[in-house]
């Protein structure tokens, strides 16, 4: 949702969070139609409006308590991110971090499918029940459901997927009768809660922790995709700045495959190659750009040559990975027919892992499953790229 303030004499403000938490606001034009009085309280009556100044700085002022109370904590989102915010008694805003909004796959698999698979092989139950009568509000709530798999800590999905689905984290239960959590969005009855929680001998002495298989997920799919580049994406807006050799890749990026500038396709050379050709060459400038290198600078970045003197627009075409630490309603940016060979790798690091669910053999076993579904892939891969006439026709 969105958050507006004024400051009263017309001018108008949207509210913004950093990536640390920090709250901006920005210049925004009068909305149609005018949005009430943002409301925020400290739990113990005492309600504040969110305003701001003529120049944008953030206030707060008591007022008396809503007839009808608003979200509790506010839901807010912002930069991808969802974030809560709440208030102290003298007025102060608390910004509390949830999680960051799921990304969406090219397929209809998301991290949590896969985990339940990779949970039914490890005998770990997920979580799976349903909203009960009455919904849920947004705001901390108890939830009158209950499943065996829950517990204090577990991160769970509550809703349907692409509308008002979220992830939630259950912070109390009464075993047999309740959860309680923070919610963002509301939910009806008789909408999906579920959740790969691997919740055996949780919470004093787990077998597999959620947070170690989600590291897992993550990790197979960015083997893979290093294994078998499958997924490839084109950012038109690499920037270099003005006089500067080199500047970042995008984020994303595991190798680049073609940068190119004002259309004109960028040589890849090295420092050694150019200080063999011209050892003055860091020197020169104001020159359409002619090649690009890796070399001698820092990770994921890469430098032009030669620089100039305003800035340089890059398109880079680049081979993809997932992100390092999925979240559990994240998307895939493989297609789903790839995915079972994602819980073969994982399955392959939860059975190598130190304890008592160590198990060499299985380890082996699906790793060679993995080593499998990788050579399928790269067959895949290989007719459709073969340029040979007779394998394309």
């Amino acid at each position: 949702m969105a958050i507006l303030l004024t400051d009263g004499a017309g001018h108008w403000f949207g509210l913004t969070i950093t990536n640390q938490g920090a709250l901006t606001t920005t210049v925004v034009s009068v909305p149609v139609p005018v949005p009430a009085l943002t409301l925020l309280t400290d739990g113990l009556g005492n309600w504040f409006s969110l305003g701001a100044t003529s120049l944008g700085a953030i206030t707060t002022t008591a007022v008396a308590a809503p007839a009808i109370p608003p979200a509790v904590p506010l839901p807010f989102t912002s930069g991808g991110v969802n974030w809560f915010l709440t208030v102290t008694t003298f007025g102060s805003i608390v910004v509390t971090s949830g999680f960051a909004a799921p990304l969406v796959g090219v397929g209809f698999l998301i991290a949590n499918d896969i985990l339940t698979d990779v949970g039914y092989s490890l005998f770990e139950n997920p979580v799976n029940t349903v909203v009960p009568v009455g919904g849920i509000l947004s705001g901390t709530q108890v939830v009158a459901v209950w499943d065996d798999s829950m517990y204090v800590g577990a991160q769970i999905l509550v809703g349907v997927r692409g509308a008002n689905g979220e992830v939630v984290t259950i912070t109390a239960t009464v075993p047999g009768t309740s959860f309680t959590a923070s919610f963002i969005y509301s939910h009806v009855a008789g909408e999906p809660i579920v959740g790969a929680t691997f919740p055996v001998r949780q919470p004093t002495d787990p077998l597999f922790t959620q947070a170690e298989m989600i590291v897992y997920l993550s990790t197979a799919v960015n083997d893979f995709l290093t294994d078998v580049p499958l997924v490839y994406a084109i950012n038109e807006s690499v920037t270099v700045a003005p006089t500067q050799q080199n500047t970042a890749l995008p984020s994303d990026c595991m190798v680049p495959m073609r940068i190119a500038t004002g259309g004109y396709p960028l040589r890849e050379t090295s420092q050694s190659n150019l200080d063999s050709y011209d050892y003055r060459w860091a020197l020169q400038q104001a020159i359409q750009p002619q090649a690009y290198f890796r070399d001698k600078i820092p990770l994921q970045n890469f430098g032009i040559w030669p620089r100039q003197n305003n800035t340089v627009v890059c398109e880079v075409v680049y081979q993809q990975r997932q992100e390092e630490t999925m979240g559990l309603a994240d998307g895939f940016l493989l297609p789903d027919v790839f995915l079972p060979t994602i819980k073969f790798r994982t399955l392959s690091f939860a059975y190598s892992k130190d304890g008592d669910a160590r198990n060499p053999g299985l380890a082996k076993y699906w790793a060679t499953r993995y080593q499998f579904g990788c050579k399928v892939a790269k067959l895949i891969l290989g007719i459709i790229e073969d340029s040979n006439p007779e394998m394309a026709q």
